[in-house]
């Protein structure tokens, strides 16, 4: 049973949650996930946000699904009228404007940076774009799939052609979409969140606005620092031969008993990995040495065989109490019935609560 699943429980001695945004006023233009969701961040410790949808239309799903709690007006900006509705907001009653037009788009309707600096100089403007605000790509159409790949983060998240191929000489590796987290939400949306924050104090000290500029590429770019490190010290192969690319035998996921029930194994370390051996019920005697390359493969499918031989909450009773590092995959609908055991607020509303808590001292 779910309910099972995870018994270790997170405390605090501190319990008051401060929202340090809650005399700033946000106008967030109508935009996909990005602009909301930087807008919900930004709401989520306080601020008042303002989104401006487009006249005559229905904002899209990607817009809708993160403005719980928006106040919504409806302008269009290319209205003479309604500009100066908008340009009476900036004045009076904003702090922080989110752009997720193309490069040079507001500018066209006189309302880019240098003009609205010109009307509020501590607006905060935050541009947000997929190929960055210069070059021959700035004002080209994209979606996430197409920012990751031009970073060369795509091609890190794989899976096998023919899952059937036991020579891993052999085995060719596609690139396979995260969905949309790492670029709209963690390389822009993030990103920009903290470009904002950055601002914020920066006219703390100079009473001044700022323009942050916001790219997905340059922001998923810079989460690969760590990669390109270990590329330069040759310390990261192609891909699927690396610890935590699912080379490893010890850092995958595996198939249980259930059909599309499985279980993630992050054993690195020796002391892990030792629990881990024996909660599977192998001696570590009988085995290679865990970092021989040569017999990942080998131990990758007799770990297949034993973990098929179980349903996913039998490993994670078995594995319970014991640092294995083997948890449940679980599903979206499945995290929200079970999140309790692993601490008392994670969902605010049905939805997953900030992720970074700001309390007073009891």
């Amino acid at each position: 049973m779910l309910s099972t699943i995870i018994t270790r429980r997170l405390s605090s001695s501190v319990t008051t949650t401060t929202k340090p945004l809650s005399k700033l006023n946000v106008i967030e233009l109508e935009g996909l996930a990005i602009a909301p969701f930087v807008g919900k961040m930004l709401q989520d410790y306080g601020a008042n946000v303002t989104r401006i949808d487009r006249k005559g239309g229905k904002p899209h799903y990607g817009t809708t699904s993160l403005g719980h709690g928006k106040n919504v007006m409806k302008l269009d900006l290319k209205d003479e009228e309604d500009r100066e509705v908008f340009k009476d907001l900036i004045k009076n009653k904003c702090d922080v404007l989110i752009d997720p037009y193309r490069p040079n788009k507001m500018s066209l309707l006189h309302l880019g940076p240098n003009d609205l600096m010109k009307i509020n100089d501590k607006v905060i403007y935050t541009s947000l774009t997929g190929y960055g605000h210069r070059g021959p790509m700035s004002t080209a159409a994209g979606h996430d799939i197409n920012y990751l790949s031009m970073s060369g983060a795509l091609s890190m998240f794989s899976r096998n052609k023919d899952s059937t191929t036991n020579n891993s000489n052999n085995t060719m590796y596609i690139p396979l979409p995260p969905v949309n987290f790492l670029g709209d939400f963690a390389g822009a949306g993030l990103t920009g969140s903290f470009g904002i924050m950055m601002a914020l104090y920066e006219r703390e000290l100079t009473g001044k606005g700022q323009i942050v500029n916001v790219s997905v590429l340059d922001g998923v770019n810079y989460m690969t620092t760590f990669f390109h490190n270990l590329k330069e010290k040759k310390l990261w192969n192609k891909t699927g031969s690396n610890v935590i690319d699912g080379g490893a035998y010890y850092y995958d996921v595996y198939e249980t008993l259930n059909d599309n029930e499985f279980v993630s194994v992050g054993a690195i370390e020796p002391q892990f990995y030792n629990e881990l051996i024996e909660c599977l019920g192998l001696n570590i005697n009988d085995l290679p040495d865990q970092n021989d390359v040569k017999k990942w493969p080998e131990m990758k499918r007799m770990f297949t065989d034993i973990f098929k031989t179980k349903t996913r909450d039998e490993w994670v009773n078995i594995c319970d109490g014991k640092d294995a590092c083997l948890t449940p995959v679980l599903t979206l609908d499945e995290i929200k019935s079970c999140h309790n055991k692993m601490e008392s607020e994670m969902f605010i509303q049905g939805l997953p609560k900030p992720p970074v808590e700001l309390l007073k001292y009891d």
